[in-house]
């Protein structure tokens, strides 16, 4: 079924937003709240309403809903509130005629563009042993990396299917929340040497089971399971995959099974401290890294998250890392190791756009990006929206940013800041809130965040509002100034950073 609006067209078969020029790109959550809207066109929806129904049994803020309007907005091009009003206290009304075209989808091939989603969700351990959730989590990942390879199937993140785990939830809303076709699930068994990973392809649109099987290894031929089911699914899915694709040989990271298993424990570490986890976390990862290059010197993805580590500790202020030339030669060595190593693998090219980014190198940063897009068609950051949009590209950074978020609609709240960055330096400070607000929200104790949240409502003369964000701006970093910022380079413009350290200003940093 479709329900026209205006200019624009909802198919609630393929779940996607048509206008004139064709397919516009929007995340799960706001084509969801669209929808409602839609379905309810001539009704004020207060905004508890669309909170229940678009996040039943999950705990909100309303910036999780302000920002979904905002997403749909900038869609459409309704800035001026004429499709979609704003009642203050009251919530939210879509205005005009809305007609239903009732008649069914056909089921041949899709067109071109619009490729199948997959979604990869944690297999299960069955272990016994939550201590082997890093080896489980691992295998699932090794998957999704090559499920991604094929560029007619649109892979959803890890970080967004993973937020699945542990939980007992249908397929098919799990399908519609991440806006996937297909769902793969399955469970991962270790004992003594060897390892058992059943396997099911599901059609989320039905709960249809299109595939099962289970698979009985050595743990040194685990590798060979993971190509397996990669092909058994490019094989289930063949309408959408071309041949040469489908044939081509896979990635096989290392012949070296101990070197596998550091570099997983060292790679879960990693992304656990992404999400909040102390420093301490990063120096175990090191050293299990470390080890797992000294088990096999060829070995290209140790380098890689090695890489980024260094990354890591140049851009935060955690230790004496930060903002030292040494930090980045380090990062950069170990990214062009990984390259040289792995060279048609994309991680040491995403961690060598994030170095070029920090030695404001805008050729060679691009560059690493095309090179990862080319090898990886699925391998989307929302580091790349934050080197557009630091680059002086806002707009283009927004368009890659909304892109990334429909691979991975729980997106880690460092895509907030980008977003709201593209907007503070626009001067667009009403559309920069709701980003920033939910960022603070979700990550407290992340200094850039409430930095700019405060900056914000520096130059919307809030100071007021700003006050307790630079209370806890200075209960985490009591050193903090104006004096101190102006020597730390994420902002690669000079006009940017006089705008920046201004708002700071306004909202009440010392100056010294």
């Amino acid at each position: 079924m479709k329900l026209i609006f205006g200019s624009w067209t909802l198919d609630l078969e393929r779940l996607c937003l048509l206008g004139p020029a064709g397919e516009i790109k929007l995340r799960p959550k706001s084509f969801e709240v669209l929808r409602y809207l839609v379905e309810r066109a001539g009704q004020t929806i207060t905004k508890d309403e669309l909170i229940a129904a678009i996040w039943p049994n999950v705990t909100v803020t309303d910036e999780s809903l302000t920002r979904c309007i905002s997403d749909i907005r900038l869609a459409i091009g309704d800035q001026a509130q004429r499709v979609i009003k704003t009642l203050p206290k009251r919530g939210y009304l879509l205005e005009g005629p809305v007609s239903h075209d009732d008649k069914a989808g056909s089921p041949s091939r899709r067109p071109s563009g619009d490729f199948p989603s997959i979604a990869v969700l944690a297999f299960v351990n069955l272990s016994g042993d939550p201590n082997q959730d890093y080896f489980c989590e691992g295998i699932t990942e090794d998957i999704i990396t090559e499920l991604s390879r094929f560029s007619e199937l649109l892979v959803i993140a890890r970080n967004s299917s993973f937020q699945y785990k542990g939980r007992s939830i249908d397929v098919r809303q799990i399908g519609s929340e991440l806006g996937a076709r297909y769902i793969l699930e399955g469970s991962i068994q270790r004992s003594d040497g060897t390892v058992r990973i059943t396997a099911q392809l599901i059609d989320a649109a039905t709960g249809t089971h299109l595939w099962a099987d289970r698979f009985d290894r050595t743990l040194g031929d685990t590798f060979s399971i993971q190509d397996e089911i990669a092909r058994i699914i490019s094989v289930k899915l063949a309408v959408h995959i071309n041949d040469a694709e489908a044939h081509r040989p896979l990635g096989k990271p290392t012949a070296n099974w101990d070197a596998y298993d550091y570099f997983l424990r060292g790679n879960h570490m990693m992304k656990r401290l992404l999400t909040g986890e102390p420093v301490d976390e990063l120096y175990k990862a090191r050293k299990l890294l470390e080890r797992s290059i000294e088990l096999d010197s060829a070995f290209a993805r140790p380098c890689a998250v090695l890489a980024r580590s260094y990354t890591v500790t140049w851009i935060n202020p955690v230790n004496e890392e930060h903002q030292r030339t040494e930090t980045l030669l380090q990062a950069f060595e170990l990214a062009r190791r990984a390259i040289e190593l792995g060279p048609n693998e994309p991680f040491g090219h995403d961690v060598l756009a994030t170095v070029a980014l920090f030695q404001r190198d805008r050729a060679a940063c691009l560059a690493a990006w095309d090179r990862v897009f080319a090898l990886n068609p699925n391998f989307f950051d929302w580091r790349y929206g934050q080197c557009l949009v630091l680059f002086g590209e806002p707009e283009e950074g927004l368009a890659a940013l909304r892109r990334y978020m429909r691979l991975d609609p729980f997106f880690p709240p460092q895509a907030l800041m980008t977003e709201g960055l593209a907007h503070f330096i626009q001067r667009r400070y009403e559309d920069a809130l709701p980003p920033f607000r939910e960022m603070v929200a979700r990550a407290p104790n992340f200094r850039n965040g409430r930095m700019l949240l405060a900056a914000t409502y520096g130059h919307l003369g809030k100071t007021r509002e700003a006050a307790p964000h630079i209370e806890a701006l200075l209960r985490l970093e009591p050193d903090c100034s104006l004096m101190k910022l102006s020597g730390q380079r994420y902002l690669q413009s000079a006009e940017d950073v006089v705008h920046y350290l201004d708002g700071l200003r306004k909202a009440g940093v010392p100056e010294r």
